[in-house]
């Protein structure tokens, strides 16, 4: 169990450094409700609220991920796991001032009128010591 916690993460972390890189300002990590939980909650460049679902796997060769059988993290995400997330953003929507207050005092909810469900999708090589990121958007 600490070995899947401490691979989701770092999964988690190199996610954030890539939309960081891409211009996105992170606002919420690991964002927990009685529902289901939001990995991270980002602001991209066109002012949009972004759910952020991770996902990631670890190989120790590149073949094995371009296996047939292979399981890519983004097959991994089932659409109960995307609805949970629908409802977790919900309910930040709903709670975000109350939650968040003095956070993100200047990006109030009316500055979101848009949002939607991304996921970034990691595959760590670990001979190659490489991360091999694809970035989905609107999956919802």
């Amino acid at each position: 169990m600490q070995n899947t916690k401490v691979r989701g993460d770092v999964g988690e972390q190199c996610a954030e450094k890539y939309l960081l890189a891409k211009g996105f300002k992170i606002i919420g990590r690991k964002y927990r409700t009685f529902v289901g939980e939001v990995d991270l909650i980002a602001v991209d460049t066109n002012k949009d609220l972004v759910f952020v679902e991770v996902r990631s796997k670890w190989v120790e060769e590149r073949f094995e991920a371009e296996k047939d059988d292979f399981i890519t993290p983004e097959e991994s995400v089932s659409f109960p796991k995307i609805r949970r997330i629908e409802k977790t953003a919900e309910h930040f929507l709903k709670n975000m001032e109350a939650i968040w207050g003095r956070e993100v005092s200047s990006e109030k909810l009316n500055d979101f009128p848009d949002w939607r469900i991304d996921l970034v999708s990691i595959i760590f090589v670990r001979a190659e010591r490489k991360a091999l990121i694809k970035h989905y958007e609107y999956i919802y």
